[in-house]
């Protein structure tokens, strides 16, 4: 039985206070002596303040309102391998670097506590509880400070790459500092120790990196080796994410490239070329990598599981009074396809307001419906404003735009659940704000936020 006392007491809120005052004063120091002349900066105490208080929201929501939640369950697997590391450090060891095979189970016993079975056997789900335990190490064992700990590493991706796009695109800074450190929903679903708070920083910290070894050319190691890492992290956890970022990677790889070659009849030459390489590459990647991407590692296993996925979620009755129905659909790449305008009808612009019976998602429709908004502004200036020639010249843009298509269409058609939709698509709503606002802005006329 769930009990909240277990896991926020009184001395909790005082400890996390403290915490909390740390790491601001710390994040105070480094932004007055190392960039106090960096004007970008002035978003930088208000975004990590937002992003480690959205955890608290989300640790104190799914506590005091929900009863309980995964989110204490990958804890509990992780104070589990806090309480082994005594006495038995190599075991813990071989847990955190992935084991969870059911003989090592007996490993844990009633004094370390024994972690939810059904989690420790996935190892998606487990790999939460094995990144959580540095955090809950020097949260000294308990989940407010854990979590504001984990959001002080988490919010290094999201700010890196704000930097990198308010470098390249001037005049935008207000507008880069909402789509990517201010969007309410990823400020609160992407700021916990779940799958969703890894997964959304190691993105953008990926992209970050993939964007300043091809265009800039900047620390091409320390970037590839910050890339494998937060692929590793990705693929961990949830591995179509990864998938999703591979083909616009790779665009953003083999644009970049031709670009940088002055001729335009060399252009014409090495493009065709450079595609067939980038894409045999890609499946070549994809085959090498399919043995950690597990049912993703197959093409077909894959869109099978998408429809099975969406099946479950259908027939749940505890969702139904929460979810859409996009209709049945073969596990194809024709059938997504046929649904691909219903699932990214519904992946960025859903829950819409009539479908929401609960405070969250009345929430999340409001927030949904400034994205819509603001997509038809930048719809109204594809068509007849020229902005379509800024999106065609743009890198950065197209293989945002490819990553937001890809993903927010293979997310659309495996899940029919609202409340579980508005945490899975995080991910891709940084990249397609960023793209709507630098599509609505006018030619060669910015206005600073």
């Amino acid at each position: 039985m769930f009990v909240i006392s277990n896991y926020i007491a009184s001395f909790d809120w005082l400890l996390t206070l403290m915490y909390l005052m740390l790491v601001l004063f710390g994040a105070w120091l480094y932004k007055t002596y190392l960039h106090r002349t960096d004007p970008a900066y002035r978003w930088f105490m208000p975004a990590l303040a937002l992003k480690m208080l959205g955890g608290i929201a989300l640790v104190c929501i799914y506590g005091y309102y929900y009863g309980g939640g995964d989110i204490f369950a990958y804890f509990d697997g992780t104070q589990a391998l806090l309480n082994l590391t005594s006495s038995d450090p190599g075991a813990t060891l071989s847990f955190l670097v992935g084991n969870n095979s059911k003989e090592a189970f007996t490993s844990f016993n009633f004094q370390t506590g024994l972690p939810q079975f059904y989690l420790y056997i996935d190892s998606n789900t487990w790999a939460v509880s094995r990144f959580s335990y540095p955090f809950v190490a020097l949260g000294v064992g308990r989940i407010l400070p854990a979590t504001i700990l984990m959001n002080v590493f988490a919010f290094i991706g999201p700010w890196k790459l704000f930097r990198l796009l308010n470098q390249r695109y001037s005049g935008m800074t207000g507008r880069i500092a909402i789509a990517i450190l201010l969007i309410p929903s990823c400020i609160f679903w992407g700021s916990g120790m779940m799958k969703d708070g890894f997964t959304y920083a190691a993105t953008l910290w990926l992209l970050y990196a993939a964007i300043s070894i091809a265009l800039i050319r900047r620390q091409i190691i320390m970037n590839v080796f910050m890339i494998l890492i937060n692929a590793y992290v990705i693929i961990s956890i949830k591995p179509y994410i990864f998938i999703a970022l591979m083909p616009a990677v790779l665009m953003l790889m083999l644009f970049t490239s031709v670009k940088a070659i002055s001729s335009r009849i060399l252009r014409y030459v090495i493009v065709p070329s450079a595609t067939i390489i980038i894409v045999v590459g890609g499946v070549y990647l994809y085959s090498a990598l399919s043995p950690s991407l597990g049912t993703y590692g197959n093409f077909d296993d894959a869109l099978e599981k998408a429809a099975v996925s969406r099946d479950d979620f259908t027939q749940n009755q505890t969702y139904s009074g929460n979810y859409f129905d996009i209709g049945s659909f073969d596990p194809s790449i024709q059938g997504i396809l046929s649904k691909a305008h219903l699932a990214l009808l519904y992946g960025l612009f859903g829950p819409f307001p009539w479908q929401a019976n609960n405070i969250v998602m009345y929430i999340s429709s409001l927030e949904a419906m400034g994205f819509l908004i603001l997509f038809l502004l930048a719809f109204r200036n594809l068509l007849f404003r020229g902005a379509f020639r800024t999106l065609v010249s743009d890198p950065i843009l197209l293989s945002f735009l490819l990553f937001v298509f890809v993903f927010i269409v293979f997310v659309g058609v495996s899940t029919a659940n609202f409340g579980s939709l508005v945490r899975y698509r995080i991910p891709a709503l940084p990249m397609f704000v960023f793209v709507l606002f630098m599509l609505i802005k006018k030619r060669a006329e910015f206005i600073k936020l």
